[in-house]
């Protein structure tokens, strides 16, 4: 701030016109200071966030209540299913995995789970874990209500970071979600993590917001593939490094047709460019089973109108198939 005014100060010395321009061009080139060193995400800032203010207000009570229609949500919250690891530097984390896998086996794969934006200003089992939380619906909310699939219950271990105080995983850096992901593998089967898994088949599942930041972090080469659900941007076209980049990778992308945050659309285009780099080397039939599409019509939970469509996350989280699709990923390189 004292910044700023001992610009602004300066600034009236000069004609009107002139300040205004001047002006302009100092608070964008601070804004370009805050964008991640990676780069695809330098690129991906164009995504529209009027849409992310619309989520994070709506997304409590849309979750809500489409766990409060089903009959089998009835089930007890118990978050001792759930361990809450932290990171001092990065993230805290709530952690799974599968009965008898604290013993020392490192064999099974890991899902790192990216949830969408919200007010994220609750402690984590309530907004994560809880099947009547912010974030209801996803993965650890299933495990805690014991409404998850036996696939995943039985085959994975799973790590749901939790952007505690911010809207969305967006507003950090990617660098930030990585140093999680390092954290982990470093201290798993520790106290500081106490679950195991095979770092070379870490598989992202990531939810609106965290569908967006989850293709970002595909361009790393750290993980083994992705689900992605209600794709957020909406951009023209990802650059051509990061295509080259995400060549080859498995991704498995859910829209529906009414979702009424982030346009279809976006993943449309996403699945057209994933498929195009990936047809370079593969036959068209193998670039379907790279890049899966699951495109709803409509909104298969029902959702109330203001984020009718918006359900993706929820949908896939509980599909037995997604886990099948999950194990028969190859481990990265």
């Amino acid at each position: 701030p004292i910044t700023y005014c001992a610009v602004w100060h300066e600034m009236t010395l000069l004609p009107r016109y002139v300040s205004a321009i001047l002006w302009f061009f100092f608070i964008f080139s601070s804004c370009l200071l805050t964008v991640d060193a990676l780069s695809l995400p330098s690129t991906l800032g164009a995504l529209d966030r009027r849409t992310a203010v619309v989520e994070s207000i709506a997304a409590l009570t849309a979750n809500t209540l489409a766990l409060a229609d089903d009959p089998t949500s009835t089930t007890s919250f118990t978050p001792n299913q759930l361990q809450v690891v932290k990171d001092p530097e990065s993230y805290s984390a709530l952690a799974y995995s599968a009965s008898g896998q604290n013993k020392g086996s490192a064999t099974k794969p890991l899902i790192l789970v990216l949830h969408g934006a919200g007010k994220n200003d609750l402690d984590i089992l309530s907004d994560l874990g809880d099947p009547r939380g912010e974030h209801a619906g996803l993965i650890p909310s299933l495990i805690a209500s014991g409404q998850a699939p036996s696939e995943l219950l039985q085959n994975f271990a799973v790590l749901a970071p939790y952007s505690e105080g911010k809207a969305s995983f967006y507003q950090d850096s990617r660098s930030k979600l990585l140093q999680f992901v390092d954290w982990a593998i470093q201290n798993q089967g520790t106290d500081k993590c106490p679950i195991t898994f095979d770092p070379k088949r870490i598989i992202l599942f990531g939810f609106s917001d965290g569908a967006t930041v989850a293709v970002e972090l595909l361009t790393t080469s750290r993980f083994a593939g992705g689900v992605i659900c209600s794709y957020g941007y909406n951009g023209p076209a990802l650059p051509s490094r990061a295509l080259e980049r995400l060549q080859n990778k498995p991704m498995w992308v859910f829209h529906s047709a009414d979702d009424v945050i982030f346009d279809a659309k976006n993943s449309d285009r996403l699945v057209e460019q994933l498929r195009a780099v990936n047809a370079k080397e593969n036959s068209s039939s193998g670039t379907e089973d790279i890049i899966k599409y699951s495109r709803y019509d409509r909104d298969p939970e029902n959702l109330p109108p203001r984020v009718r469509g918006h359900s993706m996350g929820i949908t896939a989280s509980k599909q037995a198939a997604v886990y099948d699709w999950m194990l028969q990923l190859p481990p990265i390189a």
